[in-house]
């Protein structure tokens, strides 16, 4: 499927629009009546929410399917990786995980960060928790975990944190 989508945004577009839910009416000789799916689209500053939104329909208006904002939600500010808060985290990661480089990146996935933004000058989308493949393919799946061993140094990470704020 091709997007009208920024250059930058489309290369996570197929993982940007999941798929949350769908259904049909059959009638007779397997033809169907009504169908719907329910996208959670994810936003990226390349393209903001609303371009998106134009995106999604013309492309939909291209195979004659209607489309409906149901929740628009409301995305977060980026950060600010020149900031007071992400120098911060640069210097906590550095104190406790000495080995780990702290680098910007687009996050693709929500965030809480959108409902603390309205009363924060700059959100942080940070976990000081180190994990493997199996685990991160676990995230808000069946038997999601975390190794014990990964606590100790979070929880040394949060301490630097707050002891330097």
């Amino acid at each position: 499927m091709h997007c009208d989508f920024h250059p930058k945004t489309e290369s996570v577009a197929a993982q940007s629009v999941p798929a949350g839910g769908s259904a049909g009416e059959k009638l007779a000789l397997d033809r169907t009546a009504d169908a719907w799916v329910v996208g959670n689209m994810r936003f990226s500053h390349h393209q903001g929410q609303q371009a998106s939104f134009r995106a999604i329909e013309r492309l939909a208006a291209r195979y004659g399917v209607e489309t409906e904002v149901l929740d628009p939600g409301f995305p977060s500010r980026l950060t600010d990786y020149r900031g007071t808060a992400f120098r911060l985290t640069e210097r906590a990661v550095r104190t406790v995980f000495p080995n780990v480089e702290t680098v910007p990146y687009i996050m693709t996935g929500a965030s809480d960060s959108r409902f603390f933004d309205p009363v924060c000058g700059q959100c942080i989308r940070f976990l000081p928790i180190r994990i493997d493949e199996r685990q991160m393919a676990s995230i808000h799946g069946i038997d999601e975990n975390i190794d014990l061993a990964s606590l100790a140094p979070a929880v040394d990470w949060y301490q630097y944190l707050m002891r330097e704020v």
